[in-house]
């Protein structure tokens, strides 16, 4: 397993085992476009949701949330909210590698669509487990 891989399975495991987390990302970008900001900052959101609703979240290391996970929450709310694809800027990434990274790429054309139509991506899970 290389280092993309590593950080998208301790991801998958912190996003699984802490939905709140999502919750607080997704109310933080929806204050902010209330603010009518057309543009916000990953990092930024995450550390606001980190502590701003001071969540009790679930980890097996020593962080609360790893900075790493910023990447992949933008590119999932990205892929989960299309009528702002704009909203965060985003830099090449382990995340591209990875669901939410692919299923963005597909959106945005600069990947083919996935041939397969069963409903489950290469690793077998499926999307209404996402």
């Amino acid at each position: 397993m290389n280092r993309g891989q590593k950080i998208e399975a301790a991801f998958n495991k912190f996003d699984a085992a802490n939905p709140a987390f999502w919750k607080a990302w997704c109310n933080r970008c929806q204050v902010a476009i209330q603010k009518r900001y057309s543009t916000y900052g990953a990092q930024k959101c995450m550390e606001e949701a980190r502590w701003d609703w001071k969540l009790i979240t679930v980890s097996e290391d020593d962080f609360k949330i790893n900075n790493n996970f910023a990447a992949y929450y933008a590119r999932k709310w990205l892929v989960l909210h299309p009528e702002h694809p704009e909203f965060f800027k985003l830099r090449a990434s382990y995340a591209d590698d990875g669901y939410w990274g692919q299923q963005l790429l597909r959106r945005n054309g600069k990947l083919p669509p996935d041939d397969d139509d069963d409903g489950f991506d290469d690793n077998g899970q499926g999307d209404l487990f996402r």
